[in-house]
């Protein structure tokens, strides 16, 4: 049997290739495959994920492609597809096919073939419990999706992992013989069967005669539904632009030359104690700031697609990313000469104090300027103090804002010196039915239209103190 020669992977790349030639294989194998009737459901096309964008291989000739895979570098879709550890995938894809998958399909099953394939596991494929992995499942895949989903859909994950019980079975037992000599339905009579279903819940009331959306996960951004599904949603709340710590001291490195910047054992130090003090609080009053959720994690991440050092589709600046450029901004006030890469504990502390005042500092202007937009501002108490030292930190805090934003929207897009209506004019001028190209400047515009609200948030706040 073909899934015998499958080398399987719990999760990942490595399960979406093994599915991917599982599927190949009923795929090429037309009315014979027990699963033809679902197979006929399947688009007939490769799916146009951004993965398959410029790859003629995938998509044949297809300029418009090619188009979209140069319009989308050195966006949150080329992060995305780079991944956590910053490899083009379709090389491990490619490499996978040739050395594995060739060998164990029908010599007609070509790289074309695997690949729309491939493209049909990682728009569909969902995983379902620890016995079936990652699975294509017949009518769950067949819904759309949006944020404001009707269903989603539910599994119970903690089966037996070699038989697919979710009951108690004999291999709960730690005498248990090997798997091959157990029937995959083994059931103690003791304990009543359980049906073996994925569940379709329903969120919210469904009125008649309307399309009914599924969710693909509660925080998919643009980025990763373009990359994966090959489609986006008008105004994504879920959008974000991040960035690596690396990334962040490299694009500050020429903009604060005068002192060293924080290591990142030194950063981390100051952030756990800040984050456990009373002036940390103070930041969930400013309209500039947000705190990332962490998905469940313990600590976060600063590097990666779960970055917590990134903006959000409102603007606004994540917490860990604030205090990386206010420790940086600060280190003019604490011994310039050395810079901040060996702390020593009286610079902590004083640091978690000037990270209290400078954030009171802050969110006072942000009131003052909201009032005046009302036209009812009293006048405004400074929380600088005698010398001034959180404002003057708080200044240089908009001028990393700025400059950041500015380096990240230098390097987005087949043409990122244009501005943001040229591009639009562009946008304008591409036709209809190059949708891929369309989908790739629209991404393009996001980006620099959050980044560009962020700068101008930074930019009011420094004009105005």
């Amino acid at each position: 049997m073909l899934a015998d020669k499958i080398s399987l992977a719990p999760y990942g790349l490595g399960a979406q290739l093994a599915l991917s030639v599982a599927l190949s294989c009923e795929l090429e194998q037309g009315e014979a495959s027990r699963w033809y009737g679902y197979l006929q459901s399947l688009p007939s096309e490769t799916v146009p994920i951004a993965l398959l964008w410029g790859d003629r291989d995938a998509l044949g000739s297809d300029p418009d492609g090619e188009d979209a895979r140069a319009w989308i570098t050195g966006t949150e879709i080329d992060r995305t597809l780079r991944g956590e550890d910053n490899q083009d995938p379709m090389n491990e894809i490619r490499g996978y096919y040739h050395s594995i998958a060739a060998h164990l399909l029908p010599a007609s099953c070509t790289i074309s073939h695997f690949l729309r394939a491939y493209s049909l596991v990682s728009s569909r494929a969902f995983m379902v419990d620890a016995y079936h992995g990652l699975s294509m499942v017949p009518i769950a895949d067949a819904f759309n999706h949006i944020t404001e989903n009707h269903i989603h859909l539910e599994c119970d994950f903690d089966v037996c992992p070699l038989c697919g019980s979710f009951a108690e079975c004999t291999h709960d037992r730690e005498d248990a013989p090997p798997a091959s000599e157990e029937p995959m339905d083994w059931q103690s009579p003791s304990i009543p069967a359980v049906p073996d279903t994925c569940d379709m819940v329903v969120n919210r009331r469904i009125l008649a005669c309307c399309e009914v959306f599924n969710t693909y996960g509660a925080r998919k951004s643009n980025a990763s539904l373009l990359a994966w599904y090959g489609f986006a949603l008008d105004g994504n709340e879920n959008d974000v632009i991040g960035w690596d710590l690396s990334d962040v001291a490299q694009a500050l490195g020429g903009a604060t030359p005068s002192f060293a910047l924080p290591s990142e054992e030194s950063y981390k130090a100051v952030l756990r104690a800040w984050l456990s003090s009373l002036g940390s609080m103070v930041a969930d009053e400013s309209r500039l700031l947000y705190r990332p959720d962490l998905d469940g994690a313990e600590t976060p991440s600063f590097s990666g697609l779960s970055t917590v050092f990134c903006v959000n589709s409102d603007a606004q600046l994540s917490v860990y990313l604030w205090v990386y450029l206010t420790i940086c901004a600060a280190t003019e006030e604490l011994r310039p000469a050395r810079g901040l890469g060996g702390l020593v504990p009286e610079d902590g502390e004083r640091l978690v104090a000037l990270l209290g005042a400078v954030i009171a500092e802050q969110v006072s202007l942000e009131r003052t300027l909201e009032e005046e937009e009302l036209d009812e501002a009293p006048e405004r108490d400074s929380a600088t103090g005698v010398d001034g030292t959180a404002l003057r930190v708080m200044l240089r805090v908009a001028g990393l804002v700025d400059t950041l934003c500015q380096r990240r929207i230098s390097k987005i897009g087949k043409h990122p010196r244009l501005s943001t209506a040229q591009l639009g004019e562009i946008f304008d001028e591409i036709p209809e039915t190059h949708k891929k190209t369309r989908l790739a400047i629209a991404q393009v515009l996001a980006e620099r239209s959050i980044l560009e609200g962020c700068q101008e948030d930074w930019r009011e706040l420094r004009d105005n103190a």
